[in-house]
């Protein structure tokens, strides 16, 4: 939910009219914020993640991007395709992002076009942590960056 120049995610639902809030109270829904939110103290801060987190109860706050996602962004401030620089810079800057997000130990289940936002400064922003998984903080095994190659 959007108020202002921030995003809301919360597990109640809001009615058209903003003084009729109902809380829903599915144990799911206010467990997957919660495990959201933990997700992000364990990242949060980084450059490739979008800014403004705050904790607020049992919902979290971050920054509008009003450029909105990679997928729907398809162009951009001057409604051009992006160049093949500014893809290869991207590509970069994601690979960077979610090499970081591995080695604070979390497993992102959802990597998709829709969960990357396009800032105004034509950086990307990685959002949307509901599907992913922490690992526990004092886990030994193998991460993404101690894979071995892969052998046919």
């Amino acid at each position: 939910m959007r108020r202002g120049n921030f995003v809301h995610k919360t597990p109640y639902v809001i009615l058209d009219n903003p003084s009729e809030v109902r809380k829903d109270l599915n144990e799911w829904n206010i467990a997957a914020v919660k495990h959201e939110i933990a997700i992000y103290k364990r990242i949060w801060p980084y450059p490739g993640l979008v800014g403004g987190f705050e904790i607020a109860e049992d919902c979290f706050v971050i920054d509008y991007l009003p450029r909105g996602s990679l997928e729907c962004s398809k162009e951009d401030k001057n409604n051009q395709r992006p160049n093949d620089k500014q893809m290869h810079a991207w590509y970069l800057e994601l690979a960077k992002t979610y090499s970081y997000i591995h080695k604070c130990k979390v497993f992102v289940a959802d990597i998709a076009a829709r969960n990357v936002l396009v800032a105004n400064d034509d950086s990307l922003k990685v959002v949307d942590f509901g599907t992913s998984d922490l690992f526990p903080e004092n886990w030994e095994g193998p991460l993404l960056g101690d894979c071995v190659s892969w052998k046919r």
